[in-house]
């Protein structure tokens, strides 16, 4: 009777220690997760913001573009009527490269951001989603090993194995 109550004694304290250290990985896990998950968001949410804010500057100038290229059109009307002279067209292609010139490097700029967001494989928006990913995959295979770990509680010790569990589900950062 006492090897009995050795062994499974024995057996309790080593699943105990398991069951804490895997719990300890899960935190770790579900913490960079998280933490990756936002840093995804963040680069998100800032590359929208650019983008956004290129888009105005874009519909700025063409607008700018606009207004120049109706004065310039008026005051030539003006003079020539709707014969097109030598210095109309230099004017109006002097205005032409000007918008070219400012919207050009803003359109490479968008372009650039979405392709960083399209999969790109040395941009951090890929490297942080993978990551976030593989953050993922570990929390799964670490969560089918306590689903193992409670296969082997009894009664007391299972209620408080998956309370413990679902709590760091919960609030894997506050643990």
């Amino acid at each position: 009777m006492f090897l009995d109550y050795a062994r499974i004694n024995c057996n309790y304290k080593k699943a105990i220690i398991q069951r804490d250290s895997l719990k300890a990985v899960l935190l770790l896990v579900n913490s960079n997760f998280n933490q990756k998950n936002n840093e995804l968001n963040e680069l998100t949410e800032r590359s929208d913001w650019q983008i956004v804010e290129h888009e105005n500057e874009i519909a700025e100038i063409k607008m700018q573009y606009e207004q120049r290229f109706n004065e310039i059109s008026k005051k030539h009307e003006a003079r020539h009527g709707h014969m097109i002279t030598k210095e109309y067209e230099e004017q109006t292609n002097s205005l032409e490269s000007w918008k070219v010139g400012r919207v050009m490097p803003l359109e490479n700029s968008i372009a650039a951001l979405e392709k960083e967001r399209s999969g790109n494989p040395d941009q951090a928006f890929v490297r942080s989603e993978k990551q976030a990913n593989d953050l993922e995959k570990q929390i799964q295979q670490i969560e089918a090993e306590l689903d193992l770990q409670l296969t082997d509680l009894s009664g007391g010790e299972k209620v408080q194995f998956t309370e413990q569990r679902q709590k760091l589900r919960e609030e894997p950062c506050n643990q």
